[in-house]
């Protein structure tokens, strides 16, 4: 990732992304760190490294260390599974008992450090914002598809304009652009900006129809072959099935 515009979301991961040579300020760990303790019951937002203690714990139980500094089981493999009293973390603040620094319920400490990342992040996406009616393309990860296409559709408020029609059709031959260019045989579109971004359903559903069958046509070398409208509700389901086969 050297050199590259990158940030990344992660969660729990006891500083393995900074130990890995990650920037500490294109973190964010929404959910906690492993490698962080906080007061179980905090009556302030900090957070507290753990490593020396947790260190010290593992020696307790009888892990030794190889050459390289590394926790190893011993030769008789057998551990002793318990620490001393004195080696129970106490919060420094407080005095209480300390916990994991994790997201499991309304005690999670959002610390400094945590809204320091929040801050990163979301100056991030500011500076990333990406213009309506344009695609881009990432992996699917450990989604069924090999691929998955972002487009930002336009948000209607009032009267439905030309210009916002224009940006709906712009989605849909943007997808199909860059779904051809990865080689994709199908496609599966979600209703394009008629959640919260208001778009007309009906006229929606028109657009989308009539644009895709129009690039289709007009792109006789594109790879896809199959392209599928996922609806989301009965209604949606109704409003595609008429433009198929009552207003083709």
């Amino acid at each position: 990732m050297e050199g590259k515009d990158y940030f990344v979301l992660t969660t729990n991961v006891d500083h393995q992304f900074q130990r890995a040579g990650f920037a500490k300020e294109r973190l964010f760990y929404t959910q906690g760190d492993y490698g962080l303790f906080q007061s179980s019951h905090p009556t302030v937002a900090k957070t507290y490294d753990n490593q020396e203690i947790v260190e010290k714990m593992l020696e307790a139980q009888g892990f030794v260390r190889d050459n390289e500094g590394i926790f190893q089981l011993p030769e008789d493999k057998k551990l002793k599974m318990s620490i001393p009293t004195e080696l129970i973390p106490i919060c420094p603040d407080d005095g209480l008992p300390m916990t994991m620094n994790l997201r499991t319920d309304e005690s999670f400490v959002e610390d400094a450090g945590w809204n320091m990342a929040a801050k990163h992040y979301q100056d991030f996406l500011h500076s990333h914002e990406e213009a309506t009616g344009q695609c881009k393309i990432t992996s699917g990860y450990n989604l069924p598809a090999k691929y998955v296409l972002h487009t930002v559709g336009p948000i209607v408020q009032g009267e439905l304009t030309e210009k916002e029609m224009k940006e709906l059709k712009s989605c849909y031959r943007a997808c199909l652009t860059k779904a051809t260019e990865a080689k994709c045989k199908s496609l599966a579109f979600c209703c394009i900006s008629t959640g919260v971004f208001m778009f007309p359903k009906d006229k929606a559903a028109e657009i989308a129809v009539s644009t895709v069958r129009e690039w289709l046509d007009t792109h006789p070398e594109s790879t896809v072959e199959r392209v599928i409208f996922n609806v989301f509700t009965d209604e949606d389901k109704g409003i595609y099935e008429e433009w198929f086969f009552s207003r083709r």
